[in-house]
């Protein structure tokens, strides 16, 4: 069966199949049994309870009810910027038969579905009516897709939780030694503040960079206010491979954009993302540097 989402409305075949109502914590769908349900969402995905009972669990688009499981065919980090740019997103069984998909055509969620998965494509439409609203919002304003990055992944810096444990650390010593000694105590909590101030700085150096399909944003943040670069993949010098967890990928630029020093010109990626079905985030940057001299010496 063919579902289409307008609004806070699904209509099955041209009729009108259930309204979606949106609460605080929850996405409740009214309509005739089976298309009458409730999702949850939570940290880690979502749940789905049908008259008080809790009958399956979702993460994106990976489904998985008490009768069936259900997962895309495309395997890819930024599934929602390639469902959003008109291509089709196939839905596998449990046995890795397509049995579905869901579309965004003429500014607006399509799924179709076969008996008896066809109440996996209302739950698809609901989940996107609730996450995706504003976007929605935005296409049919500005009458075009809003260009959305294709990874978005966390650059240079330490951890916060890392920095904050090592501030604390000479706080709990002061606390500790102060009934023996209120000088060194002292001594400790002004250690802290040095070292608050030390790691802000460093703070400020953790980067967010987003990869977009000409360019890349840095987006520095910190105790400041956040600052933003745009680099275009021609100021990309090489694209290195990292040898450890905290190094996936290194990018190194033809020149310091980022500051003064020479430091400035590598962006380090803790992560390498898939940016499609095959190809990383590193083979993606890779491509854009090749394609690119190969234009330069044209």
């Amino acid at each position: 069966m063919r579902f289409e989402l307008k609004g806070t409305e699904i209509y099955e075949d041209n009729s009108k199949c259930c309204d979606i109502e949106y609460t605080k914590k929850e996405i409740i769908v009214n309509g005739k049994y089976p298309y009458q349900f409730t999702i949850k969402p939570g940290f880690s995905g979502y749940k789905i309870f049908q008259n008080n009972k809790n009958i399956g669990k979702g993460k994106g688009f990976e489904l998985n009810l008490i009768s069936f499981t259900l997962k895309p065919e495309l395997k890819s980090d930024q599934i929602m910027n390639i469902l959003l740019s008109g291509k089709e997103i196939r839905i596998m069984d449990q046995n890795n038969f397509i049995i579905g998909y869901i579309k965004f055509e003429n500014n607006t969620f399509t799924s179709s579905f076969s008996s008896p998965y066809d109440i996996a494509g209302v739950i698809y439409l609901a989940y996107l009516s609730a996450t995706m609203h504003r976007s929605l919002e935005t296409i049919n304003r500005e009458g075009k897709v809003p260009e959305r990055p294709i990874a978005t992944v966390i650059g240079n810096g330490r951890s916060n939780i890392v920095n904050t444990l090592i501030m604390i650390l000479p706080i709990l010593i002061a606390i500790f030694i102060a009934p023996y000694s209120v000088l060194t105590s002292y001594i400790f909590l002004f250690l802290a503040f040095i070292l608050d101030a030390f790691f802000m700085g460093i703070r400020r150096n953790v980067s967010y960079i987003a990869f977009y399909n000409d360019h890349m944003d840095v987006i520095n943040s910190g105790r400041k206010k956040a600052s933003k670069i745009s680099i275009s993949y021609s100021d990309i010098k090489n694209i290195e491979i990292g040898k450890n967890k905290k190094s996936k990928v290194i990018i190194i630029l033809s020149k310091p954009i980022l500051g003064s020093n020479d430091k400035d010109n590598t962006i380090i990626l803790r992560k390498d993302p898939y940016v499609d079905n095959n190809t990383r985030l590193s083979e993606f940057l890779k491509n854009k540097i090749d394609q690119i001299n190969i234009k330069s010496t044209l």
